[in-house]
């Protein structure tokens, strides 16, 4: 008997009397008592199991919530490590999501050769992984459990269960192994002949797809359509190929697929085009990405924009990757089939602005398609941004100048030469202009104008100057034109707002400290801790290598600053058990347009793991000035 076993059979059946502990786990009751000191021991500050004579049970007293629910979760996590529960729960979902039969607990213990106290606490697990595919684990005394939930969902989940390199946890491997072989060459063959190009991952997913189907099938389960729904998924050009692979792998297996199930691998099919086959698409017929879908893309940089504060509606590039993206992505999100992406923790990890990013994306595109993306389909989002911001920190190309004088022709021109003197090597072009004539001038070919007096509205960025600019204005102008704002790193820290060897019960305290430090410091307003609260709600900012970075729905400060905290010992920060130890809470400015290189810096900071192990080793503000300025030198 473990420590979580007695805490978790307590929380189940609220009490348990000493003869009834000792019952249920094969012990004596002396081994009971040892076991509730021990308890008592690690519980200390959190929680008590205390012996109430009136009833005379065990209870669980619960000290403190946070608290508790963090030890249990650490707890959780480590009992299933000893106890090789990560290898029971693929093969528990497994063997229910090939049944609709009920199951009683007993009988799945037996199959598994583990106790049924063992199974019920995998079965906490089970019911997580279901529910992230709109699935439920219905209980019925005397019948025992199943799964309910949509046919699509129910094999989208037991696909991911397979494909997630477990299918030798299944006890029909070696069948199911058999057959992903011969689909796998019948797929191979049938898109061969159409000129049907996907991924190698996508192609792995879809034969892992179609061998559940088949299983499925094979049980008399098959997709429900509606008459709607299947007219307009056959209408597809995907649908063609689709027909051809179901009557190839029906003759492999002595089947004839329904209709229902050809649309279903047509579902697969127009979410698996890769991005490659779209480009060329794109380039052969406009109308394959839609209006509606570069609308999505539009609303999705403003989201960015108005969240993070940085704009991206500029980048083509970006606008184009992104519209490619979703025209598949639309179809996984409208059939709950999301991809598998083997690079999301090291997504994670190394963009943790672009991670932030995609996130904002997922919002647009749940009110767009009615499911917001999981992570996987996050982390593939994410990788858009990054390589967007990659190029923003590359070096600029040459620029097209306008020079905008008052007192005429004769001053422009001298003010071009010594723009030309001065910043030659930065420019591509510079051309010259009165301010009388600027609203008649052609600016299609013109990147930054500067001017001498101010202008109306241009649809160029505009940048006043004074005639005879000292070094200081130079200097600002020869950013402008290297395309680098002049970010300051230490303006964003300061020695009174870093918190070095904090202790902290749990992540709620710690963010109440530093969002209260930040507002009585006069750096952002008092509705900073709700928002950020909201942000967290939405998504933990925990980015691996014990950072996090939590920052706010919407900017609700002065201006953008950085609150630091380091912790001695870690502190849980999700539900996926990430622990943390560096804190940057993030506060940005209320209006105006915030650089993204603040967030850049950041990043790159994240992701120096020597940088960060020192900073969490000294927690000194020298330190994080100093491994700040390395960052930034690179």
């Amino acid at each position: 008997m473990r420590t979580i076993e007695l805490i978790h059979a307590l929380l189940d059946d609220g009490g348990d009397s000493l003869e009834a502990l000792a019952q249920r786990f094969g012990v004596s009751a002396r081994t009971v008592r040892s076991h509730v000191h021990a308890a008592n021991q690690v519980l200390e500050g959190v929680a008590q199991i205390r012996f109430a004579r009136k009833v005379n049970a065990y209870e669980l007293e619960v000290l403190d919530e946070d608290g508790f629910q963090a030890w249990l979760d650490r707890g959780t996590r480590i009992e299933k490590e000893q106890s090789g529960s990560f290898n029971r729960v693929p093969r528990i979902l497994n063997y229910l999501l090939l049944t609709n039969a009920w199951v009683r607990i007993p009988d799945l213990a037996e199959r598994l050769f583990v106790s049924s106290q063992s199974v019920s606490v995998d079965l906490r697990e089970v019911e997580a992984e279901l529910s992230n595919f709109g699935l439920l684990l219905v209980k019925r005394p005397r019948y025992g459990i199943r799964v309910e939930g949509p046919e699509i969902n129910r094999r989208t989940c037991l696909a991911s269960v397979i494909s997630s390199s477990l299918v030798g946890c299944a006890e029909n491997a070696e069948e199911l192994s058999k057959q992903a072989k011969l689909i796998g060459k019948t797929v191979e063959r049938v898109l061969g002949e159409n000129n049907f190009s996907i991924s190698s991952m996508a192609f792995q997913n879809l034969v892992v797809h179609l061998v559940v189907a088949i299983e499925r099938i094979e049980q008399g389960c098959y997709v429900p359509m509606d008459s709607e729904q299947l007219e307009r998924l056959m209408a597809l050009p995907e649908s063609i190929t689709a027909q051809q692979l179901a009557k190839a792998i029906g003759n492999d297996f002595g089947m004839a697929l329904p209709n229902s199930e050809v649309a279903f691998i047509t579902i697969h099919l127009a979410g698996k085009h890769s991005i490659d086959a779209l480009a060329q698409e794109v380039d052969a017929d406009g109308t394959v990405i839609s209006g509606s879908v570069w609308d999505v893309v539009g609303e999705i940089l403003e989201a960015v924009r108005l969240s993070m504060r940085i704009d991206l509606r500029s980048d083509l590039e970006l606008r184009m990757n992104l519209a490619r993206h979703i025209v598949p992505l639309s179809v996984r999100l409208r059939y709950c089939m999301p991809a598998r992406n083997p690079l999301l923790e090291e997504t994670k990890l190394r963009y943790p602005l672009a991670w932030s990013m995609a996130l904002e994306a997922g919002k647009v595109l749940e009110h767009r398609y009615g499911a917001i993306p999981n992570g996987d389909e996050t982390g593939f989002l994410a990788l858009s941004f990054a390589l967007a911001l990659e190029r923003r920190r590359t070096p600029a190309r040459k620029m097209r100048v306008l020079v905008v004088c008052a007192s005429g022709m004769g001053s422009a021109r001298l003010l071009r030469q010594r723009f030309n003197t001065e910043f030659g090597e930065l420019l591509e072009q510079c051309d010259t202009c009165d301010a009388a004539s600027v609203a008649a001038k052609d600016l299609a070919d013109v990147d930054y104008v500067f001017s001498t007096v101010p202008l109306p509205n241009l649809p160029v960025p505009v940048c006043q100057i004074n005639y005879f600019f000292d070094k200081d204005a130079g200097d600002g102008i020869r950013r402008i034109l290297e395309g680098t704002p002049g970010f300051n790193a230490e303006a964003l820290f300061s020695r009174e707002l870093f918190f070095p060897h904090v202790k902290v019960k749990d992540k709620n305290s710690l963010l109440d400290m530093m969002g209260s430090a930040m507002v009585d410091a006069g750096v952002a307003g008092p509705q900073l801790l709700s928002s950020v609260r909201l942000r967290e709600d939405a998504a933990p900012t925990c980015f691996g290598n014990y950072v996090a970075m939590p920052h706010p729905m919407e900017p609700v400060g002065s201006r953008t600053f950085v609150a630091v905290a380091l912790l001695d010992d870690p502190i849980c920060w999700d539900e996926w058990g990430h622990d943390v130890r560096a804190i940057f809470l993030v506060s940005y400015q209320s209006g105006g347009q915030v650089s993204d290189e603040a967030f850049s810096l950041l990043a790159d900071l994240f992701t120096n793991n020597q940088a960060i192990e020192r900073l969490i080793e000294e927690q000194s503000f020298e330190c994080l000035l100093e491994e700040l300025g390395k960052v930034t030198e690179q």
